[in-house]
């Protein structure tokens, strides 16, 4: 089975990547304070020279200090919120929203105290403006691409302000001056489309190779890298799990009479049979050859994963239609459960092993439960 490679093109983003994507924002606390600061400096400058006279200037220089403030609390928030535990990839757009808001909401601050600045001061209260102005929209470009509805929101409301300011005003000078500031704005435009695509791609292009690195490229199931990675974190998480080991009956013999073609087609189906008995968060796995492994996540008895392992006894001594023979295999199952068969990933894995011995051993198309004083098997 061969994975398909990432699409191109305007497409929704997974969850796992629009997390690796919006993480980076919250990065950016010292370019966040360069600019706060910077404003406040500026803002001051202009105030001094003059405008402190203008009700609207202060007000607006003042509420660029507060949501200055806001943009580096956010931050300081979503750290102190990843530091409790990771950061799910289901929560990301919520705090994507709250970041787009903070950087919207001054965007809309600045632009507008510049164009006011614009039709009150003089041409060097207006240098330092564009000067900040400029800063902060090649600093949304710099850092904010990766999520373009952000930075061309940020910058279309910082920059469109002043360029009717400066048109306003109808000299030829300022006139240029807001040609210069449209052109800088849609060159913005270009450049962030460019980066996001190229960051979008590259990040798409890793978690496609992370998923192969994790996939059996025979069924599609989970491999034992996957395996061992969610049967860790399920232990941390403290969730009850039963680790049931699956291991086909008389498949060696249907594979010489038929032919690998045929032995492949029924892995196939019988993994398919597999992943048809999951609930939301279990994983079925494929080990190789025709070993499988179902992790069973939220078990809180060992009747629930006894009857799991019933489940798939029964589902996979049916009968398989393979290219038009009926194939009739059956499974062996031995199942450990945590924590009363252990409580860390050798100790499950390991009586799960020894019970499925003790099931072949028994017959074809048996189940055995691990047994507290059971230890695995030698291989």
């Amino acid at each position: 089975m061969q994975a398909n490679a990432p699409r191109q093109g305007r497409q929704a983003l997974s969850p796992e990547v629009r997390l690796e994507l919006t993480a980076p924002l919250f990065d950016a606390m010292m370019p966040l304070a360069l600019v706060s600061l910077s404003y406040a400096v500026v803002g001051g400058v202009v105030l001094y020279l003059g405008e402190s006279r203008d009700s609207w200037l202060t007000a607006l220089y003042l509420l660029g200090m507060a949501v200055s403030c806001v943009r580096i609390w956010i931050i300081f928030r979503f750290r102190a919120r990843g530091a409790q535990r990771p950061i799910a990839p289901n929560e990301v757009q919520v705090w994507e929203r709250i970041f787009g808001a903070g950087t919207m909401a001054f965007g809309s601050v600045l632009g507008l105290f510049t164009a006011r600045t614009i039709t009150l001061g003089t041409p060097l209260v207006h240098e330092l403006v564009i000067a900040l102005l400029f800063g902060f929209g090649a600093g949304l470009v710099a850092r904010v691409s990766i999520r373009p509805w952000i930075a061309l929101s940020g910058l279309a409301l910082a920059a469109t302000p002043p360029v009717l300011a400066l048109v306003q005003t109808g000299t030829i000078e300022h006139m240029i001056l807001a040609a210069v500031l449209a052109t800088f704005a849609l060159g913005g435009v270009e450049t962030t489309a460019y980066i996001y695509r190229a960051v979008r791609d590259q990040v798409q292009l890793k978690h496609h190779l992370d998923g192969l690195a994790r996939r059996d490229s025979l069924t599609g199931l989970a491999n034992r890298l996957q395996f061992e990675e969610q049967l860790e974190d399920a232990l941390a998480r403290g969730q009850g799990v039963a680790v049931h080991f699956v291991d086909l009956d008389r498949f060696k013999p249907v594979n010489d009479m038929y032919g690998h073609v045929i032995g492949d087609a029924l892995l196939r189906a019988a993994a398919a049979r597999l992943e048809g008995l999951l609930r939301q968060g279990d994983l079925a796995v494929r080990l190789g050859g025709d070993e499988f492994v179902v992790l069973q996540v939220n078990c809180t008895s060992r009747d629930q994963a006894e009857f799991v392992a019933q489940r798939i006894v029964r589902a996979l001594k049916m009968p398989f239609d393979i290219a038009g023979r009926d194939i009739h295999v059956s499974a062996s199952v031995g199942v450990a459960v945590a924590p009363q068969d252990g409580t860390d990933p050798a100790s499950l894995v390991g009586k799960a092993d020894a019970a499925l011995y003790r099931a072949k051993n028994r017959g074809r198309g048996t189940l055995a439960m691990a047994v507290v004083s059971e230890s695995a098997r030698a291989s």
